[in-house]
């Protein structure tokens, strides 16, 4: 249940997460396929970022390899920014809901890049993540944190 009532910093800032009462095992393919959605921005590489998307489930029976690549890429630095720049990043000004929603109303080819059913649940998790650290003014490089995970899943090509 990710709201910033269910976690806690402890005294050597480490995010510690408390009531497990609503828990949910995602499928690795979609989840690894997300750090493989990484990797592609960090390899530049916007091409097979169309292709990871349309195979773990996104934009539905239309698909969205379709999709041109350099707004895909524009679109990568509004929603990914933390998870592309190797650096620490402050989440209190960082609104991507917001930025990617003026976006995609800019480029409305883009609204067909809607997530598979099960992945709503995961990027709600995640949106409840980014609303904690926020609130507390987190700064974590976040960027070193994917690139460890996509290393130790195995999806990662080279950063």
């Amino acid at each position: 249940d990710p709201h910033p009532g269910n976690f806690l910093i402890d005294d050597k800032n480490r995010l510690v997460m408390l009531d497990f009462g609503c828990v949910r095992k995602f499928d690795t393919v979609f989840t690894d396929g997300i750090l493989e959605v990484l990797d592609t921005v960090w390899e530049n590489d916007p091409g097979r970022a169309l292709e990871i998307y349309e195979r773990i489930g996104f934009g539905g029976s239309a698909g969205v390899k379709h999709l041109d690549p350099e707004l895909i890429s524009q679109y990568h630095e509004i929603i990914l920014k933390p998870f592309v720049r190797d650096e620490i990043m402050t989440f209190a000004g960082w609104q991507p809901a917001l930025e990617g929603k003026k976006f995609i109303l800019r480029n409305p080819s883009l609204m067909i890049l809607t997530p598979p059913a099960d992945g709503l649940l995961y990027f709600r998790v995640l949106s409840g993540i980014k609303g904690l650290l926020g609130r507390f003014d987190a700064k974590i490089n976040v960027m070193d944190l994917a690139v460890e995970t996509a290393r130790r899943r195995g999806v990662l090509t080279d950063v």
